[in-house]
Formats: C-alpha cells, structure tokens, sequence
C-alpha cells in the first residue's frame, strides 16, 4: 500500500447457491507500519433440515452452517527491499448446536533484489499455524438406554488440524522495454494434509494498456 488507506469487497459464487463474501479494509500508520482487518465468510444458502425422524425434510424448516475467518494483520518494510507481515486468525465454525473455533497465524516475509542482482525476488510465508478445530455442543449428545433407564450419551468430535502450508516463491522481472516486463516465476508449497506442489506461473505486463487488459499471464 503506497496510499493512507484501501478497502475492498468481493463475493464469488462456487457453485450452486454457495459463495464467498470477502471484506477488507487498511491503513498506513506512518513508521509503525501498515495494518488491516478482513473477514471471509461463506454463505451455503438455505438447507433443509432433516432429523432421524424426519429424513425428507417434510417438516419446512431449514438451517444455514456459518464457516467465517476474521484476520487482523500487520506489515512493514523493514529496508528498502525486506517487507514483513504478520496476521492473526479466529476461525469460527457452526452448525444447529454445534460449534468450533481457532486461533491460527500467518508468517510472511519477502525479500526484493536477491543477492543484489536486479528483479529477482524471494519470498516465504507460513499458513495456518495454530490450534486444532473440535466441534463441542449439544448436538453431539445422544439419548441411549442403560439398564432400563434413558440416559444422554456425549459422541467425542475429532480434534483436526488446519490446513498448514509452507511456501517458498522466487521470481523475476525482465524489463522487456520501457513499459513492459516479463515476469517468471514458481512456487514450492509443503501442505500437512495434502500433496506438496511447485505452480509455475510466467507472463507479460503491458503498463500502457487499459487496466482490464493490463496483464497478461498464463499458469501452468
């Protein structure tokens, strides 16, 4: 952010009735650095509610899941090529009489003009570390029957651990002419709950057309 202060508002829908609001706003504060405050939070629509008894649904009524992450976050430049950032997570989960939360972090760092040779650039952040989400509530007790007599059983939730990542990015931009860079770049992920991968992306950045066809980029 070179400006006082920015916001920006999105939603996207995945499929169906399912989409994703996203809120940010940040604002500079001079030496200190700059912070912001986010909120993503996904929307499932309407979904009809259907119990042991009632397994159709007939009843009418309906129930919405709430799945939202609220982020606090900080940055700064350090130089005039180190920029560091820091941002704190509540991830909050819940559903008719259940609920889960956590408390995450993400770590990164990026570092302009490598080894002093020009355009090359070298980041590294740190996703999602933090606690373990379990749902606890009533909707996880259950009425049994022990000698005669009707008793609520509590089912344990399993403790799962967020989707952690490790990534490690190294770029380059080539000055093609005055106004246009071409831009190479790649990135390692290490994920805790899924395979480790290395996109690739290269592309052209065209500075004198309009901004909606100012780049260009293909991914592999």
């Amino acid at each position: 952010m070179e400006q006082s202060a920015a916001g920006m508002f999105s939603t996207v829908n995945i499929f169906s009735d399912i989409r994703v609001n996203y809120l940010a706003v940040g604002a500079g504060m001079g030496k200190f650095g700059h912070i912001g405050f986010s909120i993503k939070a996904f929307d499932f629509g309407d979904i009809p509610l259907t119990t042991v008894e009632d397994m159709d649904g007939s009843n009418g009524r309906t129930f919405s899941p709430t799945f939202s992450t609220i982020a606090l976050t900080y940055s700064n430049k350090l130089t005039s090529t180190i920029n560091v950032g820091l941002t704190t997570k509540l991830i909050y989960e819940s559903a008719p009489r259940v609920n889960g939360s956590a408390v995450a972090f993400d770590i990164g760092l990026q570092y302009k003009n490598l080894a002093g040779i020009e355009g090359v650039s070298f980041a590294v952040v740190a996703k999602n570390i933090g606690s373990n989400l379990q749902y606890k509530g009533t909707g996880l007790m259950r009425m049994v029957t022990v000698e005669g007599r009707q008793e609520f059983l509590r089912r344990g939730a399993t403790s799962d651990q967020l989707p952690a990542s490790l990534e490690l990015g190294l770029s380059y931009n080539y000055k093609v002419m005055e106004d246009n860079t071409l831009i190479l770049s790649g990135v390692f992920r290490n994920n805790n709950v899924q395979n480790d991968g290395i996109p690739l992306r290269y592309g052209i950045q065209l500075q004198k057309f309009p901004d909606a066809a100012r780049r260009l980029s293909v991914h592999r």
